[in-house]
């Protein structure tokens, strides 16, 4: 599986679906996605402890980066994209992990 790959289809069909305009192109966060997942997956293979702290830092972080809110300041739309940008970091990092 080309995490990258996967990371940048899924970010262009939401961009097209939710009519959004990302501060950085689709390609760059897909990079930063794939980076934050592979660091999660260690997370889980090595069975430490902090994962949900982690995932919810990483999407964040991939968040932050598209130029979406987060957290009080995160309107409904960054709110969609907050869900996909984690179910997309928890499927990855699992799947990269083999849980």
């Amino acid at each position: 599986m080309n995490t990258r790959q996967e990371f940048r289809d899924l970010f262009d069909q939401s961009v097209e679906r939710l009519e959004t305009n990302l501060q950085i192109s689709t390609d760059d966060l897909a990079a930063i996605a794939a980076e934050e997942s592979d660091r999660l997956a260690r997370i889980l293979e090595n069975n430490e402890p902090g994962f949900e702290q982690a995932l919810i830092a990483a999407r964040d972080n991939v968040a932050l980066r598209a130029g979406l809110a987060v957290g009080a300041f995160a309107s409904g739309l960054d709110r969609e994209w907050l869900g996909l940008i984690a179910g997309a970091l928890r499927f990855a990092a699992g799947a990269a992990a083999g849980s």
